[in-house]
């Protein structure tokens, strides 16, 4: 008999884990059916619908939850109390190799009054409690490869907490640090407060590739950024930014994302990016 757990919110040390419910059936497709493309997980990449990101060496990562580090033992997990329905977390399924989890929260736990179709049978219900689930789950883990597959790093960041830092925003601080560095000349209309959201992630991707710049290699982006961006440039050292979309084409640029085709000779920008 298949078993399906649920994680609760709870405090304490006690244990979070409860048995959910018991089918003659796995409740998601194996792994092998479930996943058709993958790509290792990088800011830079967008996916397409079909394709997962996958992380290696997970049980590694400091985000990995004891669920991926240690051995389950359905012995030690009492069965889910009436009580506890409203508190669950995340459900995960299990089976020799994987484990398939799905973020719920309160969002997703449906009561109302209705009528449900079992079977054949029709029957009213005053007040019934339900839990839509996926037709995939939110993330696979296998055990035997150490990694761990998802479609979007944001449906996972409540089951694997810190996972989310893998492609943070930029504080405050890091993006007014990075507006003044020497290489830009601020507009007086273009303050901290008007980056948004998407340049606020970009800035704390820039931040890590030029910390791995040599010098020689700093003045080459630069140029290269001029090649593409000449209205931006302010003079041999700096660029002059004064709208948020100045300072995309900008951090593009740092990213290298500026190509031009083979045979046509357009330029464009990858919006994506898959190393190869």
């Amino acid at each position: 008999m298949n078993k399906i757990y649920a994680k609760i919110k709870s405090k304490g040390a006690g244990i979070k884990y409860r048995v959910f419910l018991e089918s003659k059936h796995m409740i998601y497709k194996s792994k092998d059916e479930l996943i058709e493309e993958v790509v290792p997980y990088d800011p830079a990449t967008n996916v397409e619908s079909g394709v997962w990101y996958c992380i290696s060496s997970f049980s590694q990562k400091e985000f990995a939850i004891d669920l991926i580090t240690k051995d389950i033992n359905p012995v030690d997990y009492s069965m889910l109390s009436r009580n506890e329905y409203d508190s669950i977390d995340y459900l995960f399924e299990v089976d020799s190799e994987h484990i398939y989890f799905q973020k719920i929260g309160k969002a997703r736990l449906v009561r109302k009054k209705g009528i449900l179709r079992i079977g054949n049978e029709f029957k009213f219900y005053d007040d019934y409690a339900a839990i839509p689930i996926n037709d995939s789950p939110d993330a696979i883990y296998d055990r035997s490869e150490d990694k761990l597959y998802f479609k979007e790093l944001s449906s996972i960041t409540g089951i694997f907490n810190g996972i989310s830092d893998l492609y943070r925003e930029a504080t405050d601080k890091e993006t007014e640090d990075f507006l003044t560095q020497d290489f830009i000349v601020l507009g007086t209309d273009f303050t901290v407060e008007k980056v948004k959201t998407p340049n606020r992630k970009r800035i704390a991707l820039a931040m890590e590739t030029l910390s791995k710049l040599s010098k020689k290699d700093r003045k080459n982006i630069f140029t290269y950024i001029t090649g593409y961006c000449p209205k931006i440039k302010k003079d041999e050292k700096s660029f002059s930014i004064n709208s948020d979309d100045e300072l995309k084409l900008l951090l593009y640029g740092i990213e290298e994302r500026f190509y031009t085709t083979q045979v046509g000779k357009e330029k464009r920008i990858a919006n994506s990016v898959i190393k190869l």
